[in-house]
């Protein structure tokens, strides 16, 4: 699977993680790879509007384990969501 493949894996995958849940906020960190965390968080919002999409950098402790290029999309469960 390459790059772009592989960001489109990510997108597909919180689509249908977080069909129907009440999620509003939706968390894109990268570590050296913000055009592509700008792609994701685009397409994220493409297909699910109505939610914040937030760009950030990963944390220094996953980053260094995940090495350069490494990327992420975090979201909170139903069950997470405080009421």
């Amino acid at each position: 699977m390459g790059r772009k493949a592989s960001l489109k894996a990510l997108v597909d995958d919180y689509v249908i993680k977080s069909k129907g849940w009440k999620n509003d906020e939706v968390w894109v960190q990268h570590g050296s790879a913000p055009e592509d965390a700008e792609w994701v968080a685009a397409k994220i919002k493409e297909k699910t509007p109505d939610v914040n999409v937030v760009i950030d950098f990963i944390g220094p402790i996953i980053g260094t384990h995940c090495g350069k290029g490494i990327l992420a999309v975090f979201f909170l469960g139903e069950d997470k969501i405080k009421p």
